[in-house]
């Protein structure tokens, strides 16, 4: 069954959730491993973005790159695609998860 309580509850939520803080603290993390010579067990993040989404703010975008120079984020912008990436640029997607390891 499909519970539109725990929808609303998950949607009032979200804006209240700090991605940036998350990304900066598997950052922290991946240095840590890094640091004790563990590589194998370093975390790496790929975030797709849609190029199309107005939620990409240059701001957003900047912090993005900031984030980027921990050395554990890699991003990717599929600039055709809206919010569902995986239907406005599958191929785009698919190419991407290939460059990063994923087997299909």
């Amino acid at each position: 069954a499909f519970d539109l309580g725990v929808v609303r509850d998950v949607l009032e939520d979200f804006p209240r959730q700090d991605f940036a803080g998350m990304l900066r603290d598997v950052g922290d993390r991946h240095a840590e491993v890094s640091a004790s010579g563990d590589e194998a067990e370093a975390s790496r993040v790929n975030l797709v973005m849609a190029g199309k989404n107005r939620s990409w703010t240059e701001v957003v975008r900047m912090e993005i790159e900031d984030i980027k120079k921990m050395g554990h984020l890699d991003a990717h912008v599929l600039e055709e695609a809206g919010h569902w990436v995986h239907v406005d640029d599958l191929e785009g997607l698919m190419g991407l998860m290939g460059k990063c390891g994923f087997k299909q």
